[in-house]
This record gives structure tokens, sequence and C-alpha cells, in this order.
């Protein structure tokens, strides 16, 4: 059976897969139970697709590690549930989308390695409107560092910049473990290795 048609399911985690190279499968619209989706380095391709905005019951979608391009979607704000929101590591331009400040939930924003240029309309009214992020206990990278940042970020709590390692090897990694599968702890239930 195809993916798309498990329609209860609730965690799907493909991360760290070579698939063949191409688009999220416009099957997993179907599935509008998911919790949680991760596709990082699964070399997935193109636009991030607005139907994503549909699955409303996500806490986490970790998207990072792939070569989608074009914008966030605007449509984000649907995900009223979002927690952890991971598009770094792709080729996403143009500027956040002001819509992401009405995610009552959202903690962690990975934002970084991308050609992004800029927050909302004015960045400083992005990062006074989060409700969580930029504030203690969230986690906020972008390219706001180096010697010739892309974006201004007074909210980020590490600025990454002109191809220096960020959030995968650094001091900021080992404090903040994303591997899913080793005894990580979610807002709402918990799992390890026993």
């Amino acid at each position: 059976a195809e993916l798309g048609s498990m329609e209860a399911l609730t965690y799907l985690f493909l991360a760290s897969n070579t698939f063949n190279r191409g688009p999220i499968p416009e099957s997993f619209y179907q599935l509008t139970n998911l919790k949680e989706l991760s596709l990082k380095e699964t070399t997935r391709v193109g636009s991030i697709p607005t139907w994503i905005s549909d699955l409303s019951d996500l806490i986490l979608l970790d998207l990072g590690m792939n070569e989608f391009d074009g914008s966030i979607p605007a449509s984000f704000d649907d995900l009223e549930n979002l927690y952890f929101l991971l598009l770094n590591h792709n080729r996403l331009s143009g500027t956040v989308p002001n819509t992401l400040q009405r995610l009552p939930f959202l903690r962690v924003l990975l934002l970084d390695d991308n050609n992004l240029d800029g927050l909302g309309k004015g960045h400083f009214d992005f990062c006074e409107n989060l409700p969580h992020l930029g504030k203690s206990g969230s986690i906020l990278t972008a390219d706001c560092g180096g010697s010739d940042p892309q974006l201004i970020c007074s909210c980020c709590t590490e600025c990454c910049g002109n191809g220096v390692l960020c959030n995968d090897g650094s001091d900021f990694l080992a404090n903040q473990d994303f591997v899913w599968d080793r005894s990580y702890k979610r807002t709402r239930f918990e799992f390890d290795d026993n």
C-alpha cells in the first residue's frame, strides 16, 4: 500500500534516507492525522507544497537538508499546533512570512543556510510579536551572522552566516540535539531506547 493511503498514521520519520530525487509525494496530503513529519535529508526538491498547511495536527515538521526552493508558504499559519519547524539547509528564498507569528506554540524555528532576505515586513515587528521564539527555552536560527548577513534578526538564538557550520556539530547542536530517535523528550510525550 502507498503511504498516502495510511490515513490513521500519526508519526512519519523518513529522515536520512536517499530516495529518488523529487518533490514530497502528493499522496501525503491524505495523512491528515500526522502529528510529526520528518523528511530531513531525503533528497526532496521543488517548492514546499501549500497543502502541508492542511496537516493541521502537526507538532513537528522537519524538511531540513533538502533542496526546497521558492518561498516559505504563508499558509503555514494554519499549523496552529506546530512546536518545531525545521527548514534549514535548503534553497528557500524571499522573506520569512509574518504569518509565522500566528503560531501560538512555535518554539523551534531553524531557517539557516537558505537564501532568505528578511523577516516579515520589518524585522523588529516580526521579533516583537512572536509568542515564544526569541524567549527563554526557544530556538531560532537564521543567516544573520558573518561579515555579510542575509538578514537582521534581533530574536535569533544563533546567527549563522557565510557558509560557516551552524547547528550541525557546533556546541549549539550538542545542547539542542534534534536526533528524534534517541531519548527525544517531546512536549507532550517521551520515549527512550529502553
